[in-house]
């Protein structure tokens, strides 16, 4: 394999054959049904929540394929998500619109648009809104089926939900 970075379009039309480029199984662009694969957020069904909403974009119940989970969540003024884990992933939180208050354990960080967090496995967290827009985010977990537990609320209860 030669060492720089490979041209697409010469890996594509057969010109390239130092770097591997599998586009999907069988490495027949053709296969693909892009179609399948696109997750337009305004076409899903929002979940409500008391504090807002989520649209989830990927799952493994929605694509059997998928190896995460993605969804927008909305956390609207003045109200926050309840106290609550992962139990079998990691979770990313990406501030799209509005700020939080992003509590961690004990810790908290206030967020806005563009900042990002890592929430790691089995950590105990929250969000509540700041100011009087809601905020939107984008959360990514490293599981086609996440588990939440839910520690205070009306969602509290022992078993662990998955989505």
């Amino acid at each position: 394999m030669n060492g720089g970075p490979p041209n697409l379009t010469s890996v594509l039309q057969g010109e390239d054959s130092g770097h591997a480029l599998s586009l999907s199984k069988g490495g027949d662009p053709a296969a693909i049904d892009i179609g399948a694969l696109l997750a337009k957020a305004a076409s899903r069904p929002a979940e409500p929540y008391g504090f807002g909403e989520i649209r989830w974009l990927v799952s493994g119940a929605l694509d059997p394929g998928a190896t995460m989970t993605i969804g927008v969540c909305r956390i609207d003024a003045g109200k926050g998500n309840p106290l609550h884990y992962h139990p079998n992933c990691d979770e990313v939180l990406y501030v799209i619109s509005g700020r939080c208050r992003k509590f961690i354990g004990p810790q908290s960080v206030e967020m806005g648009p563009g900042d990002c967090i890592r929430i790691p496995r089995g950590e105990l967290h929250r969000a509540e809104t700041i100011g009087a827009a809601p905020m939107v985010c984008l959360i990514a977990y490293d599981m086609p089926r996440r588990e939440v537990v839910f520690l205070e609320g009306p969602l509290a209860r022992a078993d662990a939900r998955r989505d």
